[in-house]
C-alpha cells in the first residue's frame, strides 16, 4: 500500500479515487491536486512511482493541511 501523508491510501484504486481517504481530501480536491501537479489519476495508486507520490504529498501538506 502507498502512504501519503502519513496515510495508507488504497492500490489497488484509481488514484484520484485513493487520495481521498486522506482527511480533508475529496474527489473534487484530489482532481484538482493532480491537475496541478500534471498527474494521470486514472492511474492505479500501486503503479505510482515513489517521485509522484512524494511530490502529491508536499503540494497536499502545503497547501490543504
Amino acid at each position: 500500500m502507498p502512504r501519503v501523508c502519513g496515510v495508507d491510501i488504497p492500490g489497488n484504486k484509481r488514484l484520484e479515487y485513493s487520495l481521498t481517504y486522506l482527511f480533508g481530501i475529496g474527489l473534487s480536491a484530489s482532481r484538482k491536486v493532480l491537475a496541478a501537479l500534471d498527474i494521470d489519476g486514472q492511474q492505479r495508486a500501486s503503479d505510482t512511482p515513489e517521485e509522484q507520490l512524494s511530490r502529491i504529498a508536499s503540494h497536499i501538506e502545503k497547501n490543504y493541511m
